[in-house]
This record gives structure tokens, sequence and C-alpha cells, in this order.
């Protein structure tokens, strides 16, 4: 393709003005403009994002916060539930330990063991009270321990007396008085009573009444140095002050 003179002549004239129009523009005023013209250039686009797609975001982002925090509250719950079962251990542990410790104690202070023995006895006929304590101070309260409504109510109790032997010496005779209901031979529970200091098994009998008309089993056991385990009515006195 041919160009001829005026042409090039004209585009160079025109150039050179171009040239010569921004030549009189302050460089200050021209930076500013580039740099939009790049800023619109080189600036990316914001994604545009759906508002079903930006819920659905929503709703993902918030099952999991959720799913999370519901998996840590179990995990803590399984540690508490660990942490309490390991205490207890420990509690149960201590506690079988405390009473073998406490069941050595008291074998160490006894004679020792025999093999269980059984040998019936018969009712006292004049229990033994030490000291100044004698049936006429038996309380008010003790008499007036509440029966079953039943007729009759001495006929129909079962007494037993006998001695149960587990250790060598006097004291490893135990005196035991057990009262029942003669109303078949079903099990039922039994209760141990025990008398307090000067008295004997005997002492306890209206209360032993009482629960053997409810239905119970109702025992009682002379102490060391009490009741048919003692020789006179001074014998726990005299022995209390020998080990003291």
């Amino acid at each position: 393709m041919l160009v001829s003179h005026h042409s090039l002549k004209l585009v160079r004239t025109a150039h050179g003005a171009h040239d010569a129009h921004l030549s009189h523009v302050p460089p200050s005023t021209r930076a500013p403009k580039a740099a939009c013209v790049s800023n619109r250039i080189f600036h990316a686009p914001k994604p545009h994002h759906s508002y079903k797609y930006t819920v659905k975001l929503a709703a993902a982002t918030t099952n999991r916060a959720i799913s999370e925090s519901t998996s840590r509250a179990r995990e803590m719950e399984e540690e508490k539930v660990a942490a309490a079962a390991a205490a207890a251990a420990v509690v149960v542990d201590n506690a079988a330990r405390l009473r073998s410790d406490f069941l050595e104690v008291l074998r160490s202070r006894r004679s020792p063991e025999v093999p269980l023995t059984l040998e019936q006895a018969k009712p006292v006929a004049n229990p033994l009270y030490q000291d100044n304590t004698g049936p006429q101070t038996i309380s008010e309260a003790m008499e007036s321990c509440p029966r079953a409504d039943i007729k009759n109510l001495k006929d129909v109790m079962r007494e037993e007396n006998f001695y149960l032997t587990t250790e060598e010496g006097e004291q490893g005779r135990l005196p035991v008085l057990t009262l029942s209901l003669k109303d078949g031979k079903e099990r039922k529970p039994a209760v141990v009573f025990l008398h307090s200091t000067n008295k004997c098994k005997e002492w306890l009998r209206p209360l032993l009444e009482a629960y053997a008309s409810r239905g119970y089993v109702a025992i009682a056991v002379d102490s060391r140095y009490h009741g048919e385990r003692a020789s006179n009515k001074t014998t726990y006195r005299d022995v209390s002050t020998e080990f003291c």
C-alpha cells in the first residue's frame, strides 16, 4: 500500500501537536490520571454470589460450629464422668483399706480366733446389771416401743438363747438372744442391738419384742465384761481401770 507524502505530513503534525499539548500539563496532574487508568485496568471485580448461596454458606458454618461445640461438650462430660469414677474408686479403696486396718487392730487386741461353734442355752433367770443399774431403771422410752397389734404376742413369739464361740478364753463365748414370730420359715430381715454400759442383752427385751412383732429377727448380745460375760457387779469397771 502506498502512502502519500502529504498523509505522512499530516500524521506527523497531529502527533507533534498532541505531544506539545501534553508538555504543557504539569506532571503532578498527569500521574494520578495514569494511576486511575491503571487501577481501572488491573482491579479484579468482586465475585458475585447469590442470596441462596450466602444463606447456605452461613447455615453450613453455623452447623459446623454447633457440631464442634456439642462434640466438645460431650468430651468434657465424659471427662467429668471418668474423673468422678476415678474419685469414687479411690474412696472405695480407702474405705476398704480403713476397714481392713481397723479389723487388724481389733484382732491384735483379742485372743486368737477359733472355728465358729454354736451351743444352745437357756433364758437368763437373773440378768446381771452392774454398779447401780437394775431392771427398775429401764427407761419409759424402752418400755413404750410400739408393738404391732397382735393378740397374745408372747404366745406367737419364738425366743432363742445360744452361745457363739469365736475366740479363745472366757470372752470368746458370746451370749445371744433372738426374738421372732412363729409365722413360717420364710427368710426375714435381722437387726442386731447393743446395750449401753453396765446393762445386758435382757435390758433390750422390750425393743426386741417391738421389732419382732413387725416381722424382724431381733437380736441382742452381751458386750464384753457385761451380762453373762461378767462375774460380778464391778467387772467392767475393774477391767476398765486395769487397762487405763
